[in-house]
Formats: C-alpha cells, sequence, structure tokens
C-alpha cells in the first residue's frame, strides 16, 4: 500500500447539525478533491509514488500492483479509483462560529 497525502485542502466542505438542540452527530461533508488543484496535486503525488515503487529496494519487493490496476491509465479513470477507494489522513474537526466571541478562561494563578 502507498500512501500520499495532499496537506493543504483548497476545497471546503461544511458541518450541520441535524437537530438544533444538538442532541445528535453532527453531519460533515468534506468535499475531498473538489478543487482542480487538488486533483492536481493528487495526481502527482500518485506518480512520484510510483516513480519510488519503481526503483531499487522497493521494485524488488513487489510481486504484482494490486489496486488501481490496468484499467487506471488516464487521469480521469485514476481519479475516479481515488475517488471511490481514497480516504484522509486529516483529522475533520470544526468550532461554531460563536465560539470565536466567547472569553477564554483566564490561567490559573
Amino acid at each position: 500500500m502507498t500512501c500520499f497525502y495532499v496537506c493543504r485542502h483548497a476545497s471546503r466542505g461544511n458541518v450541520t447539525r441535524r437537530d438544533p438542540a444538538g442532541g445528535q452527530s453532527a453531519c460533515i461533508y468534506a468535499n475531498y478533491l473538489a478543487h482542480p488543484e487538488e486533483e492536481r496535486n493528487t495526481l502527482t503525488g500518485y506518480r512520484i509514488a510510483n516513480q519510488i515503487i519503481a526503483t531499487e529496494p522497493m521494485k524488488s519487493l513487489i510481486l504484482q500492483p494490486i489496486s488501481p490496476g490496468d484499467h487506471c491509465v488516464t487521469d480521469a479513470r485514476m481519479m475516479e479509483h481515488m475517488r471511490r477507494e481514497g480516504a484522509t489522513g486529516n483529522h475533520p474537526a470544526a468550532r461554531p462560529a460563536w465560539a470565536s466571541t466567547r472569553r477564554r478562561p483566564s490561567p490559573p494563578n
């Protein structure tokens, strides 16, 4: 398995409440890979990873590629595969808009 991540995302998702009282967990829509810059960076990362894998000593450790397979010969097919199989290395987090207006507690003396 080869892993690489886009570290500075241009795409923006959103977090919404499922109910006004906040009793249910929030609904997170990450919107990964929505920005063309992220697609370019992801494809570049994939190509660099393949160059590394094709170089010794990595090359001799690989018997055969498992995924994505020979059907991913175009950028469009590769992005389709990454959207379907990919995951994030980020830890999504959010804070409500009102949180920036709250006073921080004073440090203990």
